[in-house]
C-alpha cells in the first residue's frame, strides 16, 4: 500500500469538495486525473445548453469543450464581430454548481484581476471578463494553437523519453 505524502492544499480540498471516495492522504487523492473525473461527477453541468454552437453575451460562440477541471470548463471559442470578424478565444467558466458560491466568485474575480495584469510571452493574454445572460461569470482569453503540457508529458512517458534539456529550460 503507497501512502501519499502529498501536502498540496488543492489536491486535499479538490479531493474533498468534490465528494471523491479516497481519502484526503491517498495517492489517487494526489492524481490530477482523478480528482478530475470526481469533480466531473459532482458537478456536472446543468447548463444544458453549454454546447457547441451556443453565442454567449452577444459576441462568444462556444466551438468545442477543451477541458473540464475541479473548478471550471474551458472552451475552445471564438469572438465574432462586424462583417463577418471572427478571431478565436479560450472561454473559461466557472462550473455551475461552484458559481453560486460568493467565495468562489470572489477567487474567479481575482484570477482575472491577476491576470490581466501579467505580461509575459508564457502566459496568455485575457482579452475580456464579464458576466453572461444567466448572470454567471467568465474569462476569455487569448487561443494558443497546440499540444498541452499534459499531452507533451504524456508523450514523453510512453517510450521513457527524457525532454532535452533545452527544450525543459524553454517550458
Amino acid at each position: 500500500v503507497r501512502t501519499c505524502t502529498c501536502t498540496a492544499r488543492s489536491h486535499r480540498r479538490a479531493a474533498t469538495s468534490a465528494s471523491a471516495v479516497v481519502s484526503p492522504r491517498s495517492p489517487e487523492a494526489c492524481d490530477p486525473r482523478e480528482v478530475e473525473r470526481s469533480a466531473r461527477a459532482r458537478y456536472a453541468p446543468s447548463r444544458m445548453s453549454d454546447a457547441p454552437g451556443r453565442r454567449i453575451a452577444g459576441k462568444y460562440e462556444l466551438i468545442e469543450q477543451i477541458g473540464v477541471g475541479g473548478m471550471a470548463t474551458v472552451w475552445r471559442a471564438a469572438t465574432l464581430g462586424a462583417q463577418g470578424f471572427e478571431r478565436p478565444v479560450a472561454f473559461k467558466r466557472a462550473l455551475s454548481a461552484l458559481a453560486k458560491d460568493p467565495e468562489f466568485v470572489a477567487m474567479f474575480v481575482e484570477e482575472a484581476r491577476v491576470n490581466a495584469t501579467l505580461d509575459h510571452p508564457n502566459i496568455v493574454h485575457v482579452h475580456h471578463f464579464g458576466q453572461d445572460e444567466e448572470g454567471q461569470h467568465f474569462l476569455v482569453m487569448e487561443w494558443i494553437e497546440g499540444l498541452d503540457l499534459r499531452s507533451f508529458v504524456q508523450a514523453h512517458d510512453v517510450d521513457d523519453h527524457h525532454v532535452d534539456w533545452y527544450v525543459a529550460t524553454a517550458i
